[in-house]
């Protein structure tokens, strides 16, 4: 293989704690001919100076400090700054197995495939277990259903288990969508099957996808949750189209998950302690006067979903009131 195959791309913002844990499972490869981009987006821990002495104790290790302007943003400075035959992504607080970049090669070589998945561990304050592939084996175009009927699954929705082809991505413009904090990595990932002939699923856990609960996207409120959702959704929907699956099973599984993106838009106005009241009223509102919104939201599952899609201002305010006071007994 010739210098820097792989291109590891990772965005940096306020990781001081994880960051040499993250570089030294790079620096532990069983290949060793990548580069590590570092994207220091605006940190304002020690997380920069931690950048800069990794670039200085390894020449494969590159750093970019820029303002911060967000995730997505972070990771096209990357793309930017990329010299690699392909492309991987990681997080600042995750960490790779030795076998992560070889197993994903492996994969290529063997099937030729432009977009190679593996396995994950799903790391968190309860254990680790596997998140397995959905299915193994090489799934050419005309196949995809498969994965777009299962595109919610995490092994299809993020970035960190993949490896991509910086050719097809440089060739067809593909870029992270900026001014999202939900979505924009699978918005990507959508962008990219497009231009795909097949893509190979490979069953050995090679990433810790680290799932910090008090940290976690999930558990903050998010102005634009619906808005990535929505975006999603949409571009599922035009791969499906592309590929010959846009079917009542798909329309079915996007109302489902829109409505379930609306719930976890609300409760987390309702119950996130950060959030004022101005914009809990602002998002329950949104919601009100949206008929069909509320409806989906309603079917969509659960009986705080119910309640979410159904129930008065008041009655939510109280009801999760009484929910913050059982968490803090």
């Amino acid at each position: 293989m010739s210098e820097k195959t792989v291109s590891i791309i990772v965005p940096v913002y306020n990781a001081e704690a994880y960051l040499d844990a993250m570089a030294s499972s790079i620096r532990n490869q069983t290949v060793p001919d990548w580069e590590l981009i570092l994207i220091d987006d605006g940190s304002t821990d020690g997380s920069g100076a931690i950048c800069d002495r990794l670039a200085e104790s390894d020449p494969r290790i590159v750093v970019r400090h820029i303002e911060n302007e967000g995730v997505a943003n972070a990771r096209n400075v990357g793309l930017s700054a990329a010299t690699g035959q392909y492309l991987a992504f990681c997080d600042s607080d995750d960490r790779c197995e030795p076998n992560f970049l070889q197993t994903l090669l492996e994969l290529h070589q063997k099937t030729g495939a432009e977009l190679c998945a593996a396995s994950v561990f799903v790391d968190s304050e309860s254990g680790s277990r596997v998140h397995r592939a959905p299915c193994v084996g090489s799934i050419a175009s005309e196949d995809f259903a498969v994965i777009l009927h299962g595109w919610f699954d995490i092994y299809w929705m993020g970035l960190w288990n993949k490896l991509f082809s910086a050719e097809i991505v440089r060739e067809n413009g593909i870029r992270f969508q900026t001014g999202l904090s939900i979505g924009e990595d699978s918005l990507f990932i959508l962008q990219y099957l497009a231009f795909c002939g097949s893509v190979a699923c490979g069953d050995t856990p090679i990433y810790h996808y680290v799932q910090r609960n008090s940290e976690s996207l999930t558990r903050r409120f998010h102005a634009d949750h619906v808005r990535g959702y929505a975006q999603i959704i949409a571009a599922l929907k035009e791969r499906a189209a592309q590929f010959g699956c846009m079917d009542a099973q798909m329309e079915t599984l996007c109302e489902q998950k829109y409505g379930e993106a609306l719930g976890t838009y609300l409760y987390m106005a309702m119950a996130d302690c950060r959030v004022d009241e101005q914009t809990r009223r602002a998002a329950y509102r949104n919601l009100k006067n949206a008929p069909r919104e509320r409806k989906l939201l309603a079917a969509s599952g659960g009986m705080t979903n119910r309640l979410l899609g159904t129930c008065p201002y008041a009655v939510l305010k109280c009801y999760f009131k009484l929910l913050s006071l059982r968490k803090r007994k």
